[in-house]
């Protein structure tokens, strides 16, 4: 707006463009908080004065102050007072005003920089270094104690680092002093000059940062922002808060204390821990003690007496450039470069709080990390990274797409060949078309993604063509059931379900239909099981079959019969041994189920007929005694208890005697009540299975025995089970269940003798269904035939097997009419679509006249298919120019004219593609004019070329000069290559380009001299990686071949010799004394051969004489030591069917000097027996001795032997803190002292209570079994 005055009327609240007081007009809102609004304003009465800095910050206070008059008045008083506080890191206050719409408002000095908040913000878990955050600090302080000093003294109550300003000039600023609490008076005098209002109630307070008492509500204090000082104190030192987020009541309720600081002294730590005291009375009184003790002392002085004033080095080294934002890009930079796949999408996250420009760059590192591990990664890495690929923003996501382009396309590639691979056994086509697909989406001109899909559809194709194959040889051979030889069908069925779960095959009638008629035909040799195996299987794969239903009806009911025949014998068997022995009514009862058995399989079986004669003696006696007692109901529930094994007359007859209407006429009532009953209940719930069978025939039989045979009720029951039967029968037979309802018949005509003409008609339209049904299945088959047929064509036509194809095409010419659609068009044109495939693939080898030859044999199955015919005039005219084409290339310049006419008549018959041709054809004949050595040819060429092209532009530029005399250099220089000496080549390469540059043999001599020192250099090279891998003799392989490519190379020669010096690395590490006990890698061998190892020893630190650690052994010298060194020096015989890990005795001292003399001469080291002290020193180990005394000395108990009396094997007994095994008992060892050879340590026979580190005595020298020794190796340097 300018600098116009004019007034600016408002009726809202204040927004950028408005003017206040006609003064301060509204540039820019640069903040909002708690207690209001922030703008950038221009101040006109500055802009009048020609004021250098014209701009004021404008604080808007909100809505809350005019609702709190007094505190707006004790406001107004303390930025008055503010206006008073002068100083550099306090913010200058200009104005407390309000405009005529009543706004309050504060004019402040206006700064550029930024916002303490924001700096530490992106110190966030690192901090500053400590004499960076002091200099804040100190400016801080300086600020504080300013205005705790003034008169009256200023309380900021707001303390934080929202409140404090970083300028561009590098000064400290504290603000918003105007807007916090006076400090009061314990007691306020009458009309002092006090504010009492609660900034925490206009939301000038923050609880972060605000101490105990002020949460309490207690008086302002100085100490209030010693405490919040200490906070910021504390997150510049550390980048986070003492307590976190939690206010100071709730840090002190849990008992909270600050983490120490790294790099801060002990006095400066408790100075820090002062000012975080939650108690006043335990915080730090002041401003200038607080920043006293929190100041190292050799800096105190020049710190406080000097830093009014800072200058702009701070503000430098924060914001131009930005330190705290480089070091956390750095350390985000250095974290991405080793980042696991996983890291990288939160460090990018991270990446997110630093400047755009970082973010870039941290976004381009973290994305080539991603490309990185994608290329070099596994499966997994690279699933793992495109999914993180797939979150990024989309140049990001292409960029990763694009530069690891091959790794995703082998990933892709290599889960779709995982999931269909026929020759590995693996089918799931579907999952490897969708990778395929995913992979076409990412890499929509991918050549690669196009080849694998067509080499999987061909390979999936070639693969259904002979499933179909197997699939018919299979249902024409019978193989229907599993054959762990030969092939079968279940093994091609379950391919293709694997392969194509939808596949016409698996839902073929013909399969169907040969798995019932092969049922069918085992049946009729009476092979149940074999059948009833194959209807099963079949029922599986079509469970809706109607003959495979029908026959497991059959099956079921032939087996029931088998099984009856079965019982039939095991029944007759077992009670004809029974009977004869039974003699009481309770044996009967044992045979009651068989007996029942028996009458339903067979119930003229002689066996029943004497059975019942047998319980009929037992039985009759006893029933007389109850008639003539009159106890009719207990006769009659003897009775009954033998129903099943009495017959129906004798049964009848005497129920008469028993239920006879005189005598019992209310028990008579009441039986035949109970099984009418029980009838009645059947026939409602009719089951049709052979226990309700059974369970209605014995209902009705009983109540037969109490009524007349004639009963009306009876007869009435009995028809109604008589329909009922022909009512089940009928709807089994309307389901095509023909078997099922034949079975109903036969069992319902024997409930319902009388309805013999109904079940007969029944069955007579049953047969008729049957007859029909069977005619009309013989037409399903037949056209499942035909359709089987049709599937393989097409099958055999995708598969390119064009031979198979058409033999099956004429076998449906035999079935279907000749005007069926599918022989017209279908079929034929299937069959030449595989020719055209073929045609085009031999189109692409140039073979043009395999394409038509297969290309006519398609027009003679499918003459009416466009695409053949236009296939064919495609490659016709393809010929032509082929074979001009031919000419062109081989025939001599002589002959060459005489295709000046083949080449007119091409122009004129395709003129459209000629054009294209005539280039092919002209760079055809350049090529061959380029490459004639003899320049007579190549003008001869030339001339013919522009007299069969005449106007081509190309053969105007061709230019035929006469060839250069060979390079006299370059040939010695390829001289020298061939002999390998490349230093030399190279040399004479230099000299022949300062002689006859620019000579053709120049650039033939360095292509191929830049090619063998290429792959010199490569053999070079692999050598360092040999030697990573710690493998010798492959580096001077690698050298020596490198040398065998350029033979003159000082540096390879040089190398070589280095290599083939031998080794003198010491294994045994001074680093690692003393650590012998706790890891195999603490301890150190010699390689005696390449392969065996010296004597196993371990690193003790320096003593007993020796300024540097020395080795010695871990344990006694074994008879394995030994027998190592009689094999490889030959110096002695090895100790044969000895325990190899016995300390090795009975050897003379001279023997273990040789035996260390040897050691040292094979390893370059210096092996010896130890000096005594030496000894004692490796033993003793700082007294750090195993616990208990468990060594291999002697121990009797009752003249016993417990302990000792032999050695044992070297590596049993305890070993002390630096590794060392048996230094006491076992076997006394020899050392060397000034007196001559001793030995320590005891042996197996010295008394446990005397054997010790201590044990000392002379020794002659001489071999005993109670002797050995360990040998001591120094280490050089």
């Amino acid at each position: 707006m300018g600098t116009t005055t004019a007034s600016h009327r408002i009726s809202h609240e204040p927004e950028v463009g408005d003017i206040l007081n006609q003064r301060f007009e509204l540039v820019e809102e640069i903040g909002r908080g708690g207690m209001g609004v922030v703008f950038k304003a221009l101040d006109q009465r500055k802009v009048e004065a020609k004021d250098r800095k014209p701009y004021v910050a404008l604080k808007l206070l909100n809505e809350s102050f005019k609702q709190h008059a007094a505190s707006l008045m004790a406001l107004q008083r303390e930025a008055r007072k503010a206006q008073d506080l002068k100083h550099p890191n306090v913010i200058g206050i200009f104005d407390f005003d309000k405009d005529e719409h009543g706004n309050y408002f504060i004019a402040m000095e206006f700064l550029e920089g930024s916002p303490l908040d924001k700096v530490i913000k992106k110190l966030r878990g690192t901090g500053m270094p400590p004499e960076q955050a002091l200099k804040l600090i100190t400016e801080m302080s300086l600020a504080l104690g300013a205005a705790h000093n003034h008169k009256p003294g200023i309380i900021h109550s707001d303390f934080k680092p929202g409140n404090v300003f970083l300028t561009q000039d590098g000064e400290v600023k504290v603000f918003d002093f105007g807007i916090a609490r006076a400090a009061k008076p314990k007691i306020p005098q009458a009309g002092s000059d006090v504010t009492a209002f609660d900034a925490s109630t206009l939301g000038a307070l923050t609880p972060t940062y605000a101490s105990l008492g002020m949460l309490e509500g207690k008086d302002p204090d100085p100490r209030d922002d010693i405490y919040a000082l200490a906070i910021v104190a504390y997150e510049l030192f550390t980048g986070g808060r003492p307590f976190g987020r939690l206010p100071a009541t709730e840090a002190k309720n849990k008992g909270l204390r600050p983490e120490r600081v790294k790099g801060l002294s002990r006095r400066q730590w408790k100075g820090l821990q002062r000012g975080l005291a939650f108690e006043r009375e335990d915080r730090t009184p002041s401003v200038e003690q607080f920043l006293d003790e929190l100041t190292p002392k050799k800096s105190r002085l020049p710190l406080i007496a000097g830093l009014s004033v800072m200058g702009a080095g701070l503000l430098g080294w924060l914001l131009v450039p930005d330190y705290l934002e480089k070091q956390r890009a750095t350390e985000l930079a250095a974290q991405i470069e080793s980042a696991k796949l996983a890291q990288i999408p939160q460090l990018l996250e991270n990446a997110t709080e630093l400047s755009p420009e970082s973010q870039r760059l941290l976004s381009a590192k973290a994305v080539a990390r991603l490309i990185g591990i994608i290329n070099q990664g596994t499966q997994n890495q690279v699933r793992e990274g495109l999914q993180i690929t797939e979150k990024l923003p989309p140049d990001q996501k292409r960029e990763v797409i694009t530069s690891a382009r091959e790794a995703i396309l082998t990933y892709y590639i290599s889960l779709a060949d995982a999931a269909f691979s026929p020759q590995e056994g693996s089918y799931d086509y579907a999952a490897a078309e969708r990778q395929m697909a995913l992979a076409g989406a990412l890499f929509t001109d991918s050549i690669q993604v196009f080849r694998t899909t067509q080499r999987m559809e061909d390979a999936r194709n070639d693969l259904l063509n002979r499933l179909d194959s197997r699939f018919n040889e299979n249902l024409s051979a019978g193989r229907l059931l599993p054959d762990p030889v030969m092939d079968d069908m279940a093994d091609v069925l379950g391919i293709l379900r694997q392969l194509d779960p939808e596949h016409p095959l698996l839902t073929d009638p013909r399969l169907a239909n040969a798995y019932s008629q092969q049922a069918s035909n085992l049946l009729a040799k009476n092979d149940v099981d074999s059948a009833a195996i194959l209807a099963e299987t079949g029922l599986k794969q079509f469970p809706d079959d109607i003959a495979l239903e029908n026959l497991a009806a059959r099956i079921h009911l032939m087996r029931n019969k088998e099984e009856a025949q079965a019982l039939l014998v095991d029944l007759h068997r077992d009670l004809k041994q029974r009977l004869p022995g039974i003699d009481t009514l309770d044996g009967y009862r044992g045979v009651e189920k068989p007996l029942e058995q028996l009458r339903l399989i067979q119930p003229t079986n002689p066996l029943l007929s004497q059975a019942e004669a047998g319980l009929r003696k037992l039985l009759q006696p006893r029933l007389e005694r109850l008639i003539a007692q009159e106890a009719w109901s207990d006769a009659n529930t003897l009775l009954k208890q033998f129903t099943g094994q009495l017959s129906s007359d004798y049964m009848r007859g005497q129920q008469k005697r028993l239920l006879d209407g005189k005598r019992a006429p209310e028990l008579l009532a009441q039986e035949i009540a109970e099984r009418k009953q029980t009838i009645e209940q059947l026939t409602t719930g009719a089951k049709f299975t052979a226990a309700w069978e059974r369970e209605l025939n014995t209902a009705l039989n009983s109540l037969d025995n109490l009524i007349e045979a004639d009963d009306p009720w009876l007869s009435k029951q009995r028809e109604r089970i008589g329909r009922l039967y022909l009512q089940q029968a009928e709807k089994e037979r309307s389901a095509d269940q023909f078997a099922k309802a034949g079975a109903l018949l036969s069992q319902g005509k024997r409930f319902a003798p009388t309805m013999t003409n109904r079940f007969k008609a029944e069955r007579g339209l049953l047969t008729s269904a049957e007859s029909a049904w069977e005619q009309e299945n013989r037409e399903r088959i037949r056209l499942a035939r035909v359709e089987g047929a049709k599937q393989s064509l097409l099958t055999q036509a995708k598969a390119n097997d064009v031979t198979q194809a058409s033999k099956t095409l004429q076998e449906l010419q035999q079935e279907l009419p000749a005007d069926d659609p599918f022989l017209q068009v279908t079929g034929p044109e299937a069959i030449g679509g595989a020719y055209l495939r073929l045609a085009k693939r031999r189109a692409k080898r140039d073979d043009f006249a395999a394409a038509i030859k297969l290309v006519r044999h398609g027009l003679t199955i499918a003459p009416e298919m466009p695409e053949l015919s236009e296939k064919l005039g495609d490659f016709q005219r393809k010929v032509e120019f082929q074979k001009v084409g031919k000419a062109l290339k081989k025939q001599p310049p002589k002959k060459l004219h005489a295709q000046k006419a083949e080449l007119q008549k091409l122009q004129q018959k395709y003129p459209e593609q000629y054009p294209v041709a005539e280039k092919k054809y002209v760079a055809l004949l350049i090529k061959r004019i380029e490459n004639a050595k003899n320049p007579a040819i190549a003008t001869s060429l030339l001339a013919v070329a522009r007299q069969l092209f005449p106007d081509n532009r190309a053969l105007t530029k061709v230019v035929i000069t006469k060839p250069l005399k060979p390079s006299i250099i370059a040939a010695r220089g390829l001289t020298a290559v061939d002999a390998g000496r490349l230093s030399e080549a190279q040399k004479l390469l230099q000299e022949a380009k300062k002689k006859e540059s620019g000579h053709p043999d120049l650039a033939r001599l360095g292509k191929t001299l830049k090619a063998r020192q290429d792959q010199a250099k490569k053999h070079f090279s692999e050598h360092q990686t040999a030697l990573k891998a710690k493998d010798r003799k492959q580096a001077i392989a690698k050298v020596e071949q490198a040398i065998e490519l350029w033979n003159d190379n000082a540096t390879f020669k040089k190398k070589l010799k280095a290599l083939q010096q031998p080794v003198s690395k010491d294994r045994c590490n001074p680093k690692y004394a003393g650590y012998g006990k706790r890891s195999s890698k603490f301890r150190c061998y010699d390689l005696l051969d390449g392969k065996r190892r010296g004597p196993i020893m371990v690193v003790v630190p320096a003593g007993a004489g020796n300024a540097t650690p020395y080795a010695i052994g871990r344990y006694e010298i074994s008879v394995g030591d030994y027998n190592t060194y009689c094999r490889l020096s030959g110096k002695c015989k090895p100790r044969s069917g000895k325990n190899t890990k016995l300390p090795l005795n009975n050897i003379s001292l001279q023997t273990a000097q040789a035996y260390a003399k040897w050691l040292t001469g094979k390893t370059g080291h210096t092996y010896r027996l130890p000096r005594e002290d030496e000894w004692l020193h490796a033993a003793k180990a700082k007294g750090r001795q195993p616990t208990g005394s468990d060594f291999n000395c002697l121990l009797r108990s009752g003249g016993s032997v417990v302990k000792g009396g032999a050695p044992i094997e070297v590596n049993v007994a305890p070993q002390n803190a630096w590794g060392l095994f048996n230094f006491v008992g076992n076997l006394q060892e020899w050392v060397n002292s000034p007196n001559g050879t001793k030995v320590r340590g005891g042996h197996f026979n010295s008394p446990a209570d005397t054997c010790s580190i201590n044990l000392s005595q002379k020794h002659g020298g001489g071999a005993d079994k109670a002797t050995g020794f360990r040998l001591l190796r120094e280490i050089k340097g």
